[in-house]
């Protein structure tokens, strides 16, 4: 059978569904000696990328999402490779491809926050993009042989908003794979770099659209500068754009005096990512809404303490090794942080807890479970 991938997001440009389709084809790889398999790789993933399995090779398909080329010369690409079956790691499903595929969703955000503040598009345009998106999604929905939601919360969703639904679903978590122990003086380097000091700051890693709520987060921060250890910082890493600079630019107006307590890292490299997560206090990621929210993983296996949102998937990933709080509650977060950054103890508690939580996700698992889908497929 031959198999193919659409991997365009693969790696760092893609941010988490990057690493998702990054963990999913290593773990098949080492699975599956049989199938033949084409990886369709943009340029920005294309170096990223070498097979390390025979039945594996790669594919350029330097073609954007969300694109009118994306629809035409896209399916054209794959069938040339005559796969039997397709994946299609997100939603982004031609509407001419009408081949057997499996399409993987990863959140139903753009339905539950659908405002054009979330797009770098005047408002005409994005709306006209989200009428795109809907059919777009729908479409995959409805066309796959077999979906794939990477939680319990994703899958309630899809039901809710597309209830006639027929297509199989799957729940098949994410998962990450467990960073090894950098020297003592790779970690030394990493911190100085931005001169940081162990458990000294909060840490947020990701992007800064509006659901991400992280002016609520460090609005909370701010709010705690009295009540917690002096000097502490909040640190933001994350490829920079549009919507980190709006986030920049509302700091320096409203907390003018304080601007230097936050500090932004940008895109950092895997090794550095550990790094900044096992020396902070905690990791805070209380979002508005999750499909899932990978660094909950990636603190917990850190040996960090996670504050997320009691909502959406993060409570189901997150569970008892999760400092819970509400999203929209300043006073609940700022307890958080004020706990966790005086009682030694209680922050020790929950790394522990995250050791236990993180054994429940299995890169092993996510890429067998994935593959069984594959082999349903006729």
């Amino acid at each position: 059978m031959k198999i193919g991938i659409d991997a365009r997001l693969y790696g760092t440009y893609g941010r988490g569904i990057g690493r998702y389709i990054q963990i999913l084809i290593e773990q098949l790889e080492k699975l599956d000696h049989e199938n033949e398999y084409s990886i369709f790789l943009s340029s920005n993933g294309w170096h990223e990328y070498t097979p390390k399995n025979k039945n594996f090779k790669k594919v350029h398909a330097d073609i954007r999402l969300y694109t009118l080329k994306e629809q035409i010369q896209f399916p054209k690409i794959i069938a040339k490779q005559s796969v039997d079956i397709m994946h299609f790691p997100h939603f982004t499903v031609p509407l001419l491809y009408n081949k057997p595929y499996v399409v993987t969703v990863h959140d139903m955000i753009i339905h539950k926050f659908p405002t054009e503040y979330a797009s770098t598009h005047h408002p005409f345009i994005y709306k006209l993009k989200l009428l795109g998106y809907k059919l777009t999604l729908w479409h995959a929905l409805k066309a796959a042989k077999h979906v794939i939601t990477i939680s319990k919360q994703t899958k309630q969703d899809i039901l809710e908003y597309y209830p006639t639904l027929k297509t199989p679903l799957s729940v098949i978590h994410h998962a990450i794979k467990t960073p090894a122990s950098a020297e003592t003086a790779i970690e030394s380097n990493v911190l100085a770099k931005w001169n940081l000091s162990p458990l000294k700051y909060f840490f947020y890693v990701g992007a800064a659209y509006p659901h991400k709520n992280l002016k609520h987060m460090i609005e909370s921060f701010m709010e705690s500068l009295n009540t917690i250890p002096r000097g502490t910082q909040f640190v933001i890493a994350g490829r920079v754009d549009k919507f980190h600079k709006n986030v920049q630019a509302w700091i320096k107006k409203n907390y003018s005096n304080n601007y230097q307590r936050v500090q932004w890292v940008d895109q950092v490299s895997d090794t550095e990512l550990s790094m900044l997560y096992t020396n902070s206090i905690a990791l805070v990621y209380v979002t508005q809404y999750e499909g899932f929210g990978l660094p909950v993983l990636e603190a917990m296996a850190a040996n960090t303490a996670v504050i997320a949102s009691n909502n959406s998937s993060l409570k189901e990933v997150a569970g008892p090794a999760g400092y819970l709080v509400q999203s929209d509650n300043s006073a609940d977060l700022q307890k958080a942080l004020e706990k966790l950054s005086q009682n030694r103890e209680l922050r020790d508690s929950y790394i522990q807890k995250g050791r236990e939580q993180l054994k429940k996700f299995s890169t092993k698992q996510m890429g067998y479970n994935t593959w069984k889908c594959y082999q349903q497929i006729n």
